[in-house]
């Protein structure tokens, strides 16, 4: 039965289609949340869909993109504290062109399909579980389920708007679970996260008459040569626990015709920071910013890295609950970056754990096991109900 219920749960988030673009109006996942929000109603859980509104530039000019949103379930008590179990609904793009919708497709324990492990599996097992843990009235922290949109673009717009309303309610949380992918590890380091973008400008024209113009693909290679040897000196940056820095030039985008001189080239770079971020900001102004050539410098989002403490009281008992599932438990590193660093600087202490491998997540293959989801979901119960008697 629970198989049963697992399948039929993962086959519905999955086919609902929430992937998520920067570059235009996406990341529809209202219907997603209305579907959880029914879903759990039926077993007697009450839980509100907070809307919010983003502003967005796409072709030089601002739209208002409506009707976003996060689920939370309801908070039954204001004192009692709680456990947050938080995931987020929308998905990277399907990579193929051909596909309009999504595609999930079943074999045996095996399924397959955008989102499958980044992160609806996950956001299964949570919603399984605060099912399970809905009819024990003795446990001593409420378990309270987040789900999120905007996670994979828009600046983590939803999880910022959590935080705002965590502000203003103040909700008793004592400790949080990020869902994403760990194959069972608990992930307690957290890699920071550093992107920016260089914008080169020139003077457009007629690509015959290049001498009179300024072409601003040309401007912008000397930049991706000190952006090549930024990288090489970042990797030489070390931490103990994390281990070392990771840099991706990600994009490159200038000009539109090939008659036309360009007037602007883009370049988008993102690092995995393992000190402080001043360290990389410091060393960036001494190799590459300090360029004549007209350009742009614009820092879209910087997070320094994060350490939860492997004595933390919870993460112990998550341990424990791991270990009783039959899993070797572990704590390791996590380079992808993800909402648990979010929810970490806020002063709420997160770990990430869930089912499933990362090595599948943004992939053509992404795929999860049934078996893993409803295991994932055990050993929360177990840890809900065993922090419940454990934990002063």
């Amino acid at each position: 039965m629970n198989n049963n219920k697992t399948k039929y749960l993962l086959e519905k988030l999955i086919n609902f289609n929430t992937e998520n673009f920067d570059d235009k109006p996406s990341g529809y996942t209202l219907d997603f949340l209305r579907f959880i929000r029914k879903y759990l109603k039926e077993s007697g859980i009450k839980s509100k869909i907070h809307k919010y509104d983003l502003n967005k530039k796409y072709d030089g000019k601002i739209e208002k993109i409506k009707n976003r949103g996060i689920l939370l379930t309801e908070i039954n008590d204001s004192k009692k504290p709680i456990i947050l179990l938080e995931g987020h609904t929308d998905t990277v793009p399907i990579e193929s062109k051909n596909i309009s919708k999504a595609i999930c497709s079943v074999k045996g324990n095996i399924i397959k399909g955008r989102g499958a492990v980044d992160m609806k599996g996950s956001i299964v097992s949570m919603i399984l579980a605060i099912q399970e843990l809905n009819k024990n009235k003795n446990l001593k922290y409420q378990p309270v389920l987040l789900l999120t949109s905007d996670e994979e673009a828009n600046n983590f717009a939803g999880i910022k708007h959590f935080l705002k309303l965590q502000k203003k309610h103040k909700y008793n949380i004592k400790f949080a679970v990020c869902g994403e992918p760990t194959n069972f590890e608990i992930k307690i380091n957290f890699y920071g996260a550093l992107y920016m973008i260089i914008e080169c400008f020139g003077k457009s024209g007629h690509g015959a008459n290049k001498s009179e113009n300024e072409n601003a693909i040309e401007n912008i290679v000397p930049f991706l040569n000190d952006l090549l040897k930024y990288q090489k000196e970042i990797s030489k940056i070390r931490h103990p626990q994390l281990g070392y820095s990771v840099m991706n030039i990600g994009t490159i985008r200038g000009g539109r015709k090939v008659n036309q001189v360009p007037s602007s080239c883009v370049i988008e770079f993102a690092v995995r920071t393992v000190k402080k971020n001043n360290i990389y900001l410091n060393l960036f102004n001494d190799i590459v910013e300090n360029k004549k050539i007209l350009h742009k410098t614009t820092q879209v989002f910087s997070y320094d890295p994060i350490c939860v403490s492997s004595n933390n009281k919870f993460v112990s008992e998550l341990k424990k609950s791991v270990l009783k599932s039959g899993k070797k438990s572990q704590f390791n590193i996590s380079k992808e970056f993800s909402e648990a660093t979010l929810l970490n600087k806020a002063g709420l202490e997160t770990v990430m754990f869930g089912p499933g491998n990362s090595v599948y997540s943004h992939s053509s293959n992404e795929k999860i096991n049934i078996k893993d989801v409803l295991l994932t979901k055990e050993i929360l119960v177990d840890f809900l109900s065993l922090s419940s008697h454990s934990i002063p």
